[in-house]
């Protein structure tokens, strides 16, 4: 039995959620909160497998609720929201520690709602860096272009080819149906392995993830990625939202790059990053054909390194030369 406990204001939406989760027969309930004192109090009380928390509880932010309970007893915390997961509120709970966000399930959701707490449920929670954190491991790298991205991932690519020493997720943006082709022309200039990503598709050092043109792309804890629709309007793949779930998975253990582009779009994602003390890099503006996004994060202070994308390259390199941290726990 996997024992769950809920943090849910709304009485109507815990009592749903108790059903669904004893109807399957595999969850037991050992507790409920209507506030977010509340959860903290009884998680370390009740010492649940999972905890469902909702994004909005009335008295403590999602993502105080989360560092909390994280702090007095390390558990899997996924958020279970009608909130949008593009929220601020939803992203600083995620970079604050929780593993995942979805909807609260419809019916004809259920089915794989309750496999993704399954899954969840065997999830060892990661300890998050602390801000501005210099050396930390690295195990994923990912990186956000844009106009005038193309030639320069071509470049940092080159520098990781064959073989990447990390796995690399890409969020490029392109016109839709150009993904393969892009790929195609990826792998020629670089040298290394570069794919279209598929929804799941596992997280592996050595290999490139594409994200496919017109949809988002996003990191996971359970070391596989997530590829869905965007949400309306915005451009698609949001650099923001695929920077942002490396620092929800993997907290000080993700690697984000900011390469040539227009407009800001990477800069909250990467704040979110380096918050959990991520390490974010970015392409020197004057080697940009666009300087748009690497400038807005370069000026928001966040980088931690500047250099033209061959050096970036170097240093993603350097970083995967670190001791991974399934190396260090079996030492």
């Amino acid at each position: 039995m996997i024992r769950v406990m809920l943090a849910e204001d709304s009485a109507t939406a815990r009592a749903r959620l108790r059903a669904l989760l004893e109807q399957d027969g595999e969850f037991e309930i050992v507790g409920e909160a209507g506030s977010g004192a509340e959860a903290v109090d009884l998680a370390a009380r009740a010492r649940p497998q999972l905890v469902a928390l909702d994004v909005f509880l009335p008295d403590l932010k999602a993502a105080e609720v989360v560092r909390q309970i994280l702090a007095l007893h390390p558990v899997p915390i996924v958020l279970v929201s009608d909130a949008s997961r593009y929220s601020d509120e939803a992203f600083e709970a995620l970079a604050a520690g929780a593993l995942e966000w979805v909807p609260k399930p419809r019916v004809r959701d259920v089915a794989p709602f309750l496999e993704l707490l399954r899954s969840l449920s065997r999830v060892l929670p990661r300890r998050r860096g602390a801000p501005g954190g210099s050396r930390a491991i690295a195990e994923v790298v990912v990186v956000a272009s844009s106009a005038g991205g193309p030639d320069a991932l071509g470049e940092l690519l080159a520098e990781l080819a064959p073989s990447p020493p990390l796995p690399v997720v890409v969020a490029q943006h392109l016109t839709k149906g150009s993904g393969e082709s892009f790929s195609a022309w990826l792998r020629t200039t670089s040298g290394c392995p570069v794919e279209v990503a598929k929804d799941g598709a596992p997280l592996r050092a050595g290999e490139v993830l594409l994200c496919p043109p017109g949809f988002d792309i996003e990191v996971l804890a359970t070391r596989r990625v997530r590829v869905s629709a965007g949400a309306a309007g915005g451009l698609h793949p949001s650099a923001d939202v695929l920077l942002a779930s490396g620092a929800a998975a993997f907290g000080a253990g993700a690697l984000g790059v900011v390469l040539s582009g227009i407009g800001s779009d990477g800069r909250r994602g990467a704040r979110v990053l380096a918050s959990v003390g991520g390490r974010v890099l970015v392409q020197d503006p004057a080697t940009s054909a666009a300087c748009g996004m690497p400038e807005a994060v370069a000026r928001a202070g966040i980088s931690c390194f500047i250099g033209p994308p061959r050096l970036l390259g170097r240093v993603i390199a350097e970083a995967g030369r670190l001791p991974s941290p399934s190396a260090a726990r079996n030492a």
